[in-house]
């Protein structure tokens, strides 16, 4: 692509709703990743990277304020917070500019192995992708025998 053609991409993406200006863009969920943090209600896929933030307060009055990523955020279900357990949606979910090449995906075991199943609000409800990919396996191998 052109430098004049991604440079008109940028400003179209940079105008949407719900994506926070370059000063406030966290950075990627990896070096060199091409895109944009994008406020979840305003995320046009389904699953993507997703930056959480617990809003829990305790009885106190104290907010939580635990901030963390997840390869796995989808914007309909929540992830549970590792410090106060309470469930959180994410609060901005990452918009890829360019399609990952084959050779750029990890192995899917090494991800579900850290899938952390417990705090995983789509996993509860039997809809998470992550097992989706499991069953699919394991009822291919069961044909295969």
């Amino acid at each position: 692509m052109f430098a004049f053609e991604m440079a008109e991409e940028e400003r179209e993406v940079r105008s949407l709703p719900g994506v926070p200006r370059a000063d406030a863009q966290p950075a990627p969920p990896f070096e060199g990743m091409d895109g944009y943090w994008v406020e979840r209600e305003h995320f046009p896929g389904v699953k993507s990277f997703g930056l959480f933030r617990c809003e829990n307060q305790n009885k106190k009055g104290k907010r939580c304020s635990k901030v963390w990523s997840s390869a796995h955020a989808q914007t309909d279900f929540g992830q549970g917070c590792q410090k106060c357990e309470a469930f959180s949606k994410p609060w901005l979910m990452w918009w890829n500019m360019d399609k990952p090449k084959k050779h750029d995906k990890k192995n899917p075991d090494d991800e579900r192995a850290a899938h952390d199943r417990d705090r995983c609000e789509a996993c509860r409800k039997g809809v998470c992708t992550i097992d989706q990919v499991d069953s699919l396996a394991n009822n291919l191998c069961a044909l295969a025998f």
